[in-house]
């Protein structure tokens, strides 16, 4: 699927599908093999994926009754009892229920060692809310293609607070695909969360390929070093990072007049990083990186992108 999805100009649907179809026919699939009846349409979320996933990695490893359970799960989820379109929401036990041990789980399993903390403070959540709901009125009004892929493809955006150790400033993962989770802090910015909405859902873009598609064919045990991070990361994370960096490049930049003018903010300093990021991390991807021919496709239009923005080496 060649869809050009540094720009926007591409069928939303479509490359949803290219993740949601296969998880509908794997589940229809595992209920004939768990002889688990139903008549329910199967309902994708995050957390109905995030269950799926979960079902998958236990039939793997044999552990079969497991597996049979959790997509006894998947399909305890009915239409209408997801919350959707991007609702901005605490990352509390209070709030989001059984869901927020789920995402607990899954984190355990990012190699990265990501801990999201539990946000107990309402009125910090509400704060730092009022915040993020004028970034999504900036994206509507300056990045109407965003604001279309955010109504695609993300389901939900959980505020979360600090926490001993690594903790977040964004996070997202395949295995919950359509969650976002971004750290509530009363520093923040308008423009940041700008930045780190697109960031993750851009992040979410390249996850939809994941389904059929590896984009990258770098040995995972290959390391390189990451201008984003002072450790080195597999070729993967370096053409995600690249994609993500470039995506919120051009929003910041397409969006900085107004986040000046409305609310004092003044971004050349963060593009000025940024572009110095870009630059590093598109040297080492062109000069390591192999890909398939959807991955060439998509590093083309960055790089096209590049060219564009005035981001030369």
């Amino acid at each position: 699927m060649n869809a050009d999805i540094v720009s926007g100009d591409y069928n939303y649907l479509e490359l949803k599908n290219s993740l949601v179809q296969p998880f509908v026919e794997s589940v229809n699939y595992l209920m004939k093999q768990f002889c688990i009846g139903g008549k329910e349409p199967v309902i994708f979320s995050w957390q109905t994926f995030a269950q799926y996933n979960l079902a998958v990695e236990a039939v793997e490893s044999g552990q079969y009754k497991l597996g049979k359970e959790l997509i006894k799960n998947v399909l305890k989820h009915k239409k209408g009892k997801i919350r959707r379109n991007f609702d901005l929401v605490p990352y509390s036990k209070e709030f989001l229920e059984a869901d927020y041990d789920l995402v607990q789980e899954m984190l355990r399993k990012d190699d990265k060692g990501v801990v999201a903390g539990e946000l107990t403070s309402e009125a910090l959540f509400m704060l730092e809310k009022e915040k993020a709901n004028k970034a999504l009125d900036i994206i509507a009004a300056k990045l109407p293609n965003s604001e279309r892929e955010l109504k695609t493809f993300i389901q939900e955006i959980a505020l979360c607070a600090k926490s001993e150790g690594y903790h977040i400033r964004s996070a997202s993962s395949y295995y919950t695909y359509g969650l976002v989770l971004i750290l509530a802090d009363e520093k923040n910015t308008v423009s940041y969360y700008v930045e780190h909405i697109i960031h993750e859902l851009a992040h979410h873009l390249l996850f939809a390929y994941n389904g059929a598609d590896e984009l990258v064919l770098n040995p995972s045990e290959e390391r390189f070093p990451a201008p984003l991070r002072d450790d080195y990361r597999p070729m993967f994370g370096l053409f995600h990072a690249l994609f993500v960096l470039v995506k919120s490049y051009v929003a910041l930049d397409q969006c900085k007049d107004v986040l000046s003018y409305n609310h004092g903010e003044n971004v050349d300093d963060r593009l000025m990083e940024l572009s110095d990021l870009i630059l590093n991390t598109h040297e080492i991807v062109c000069d390591n990186g192999i890909f398939t021919k959807t991955g060439e496709h998509i590093l083309s239009l960055i790089t096209k992108q590049m060219m564009t923005l005035g981001l030369r080496h």
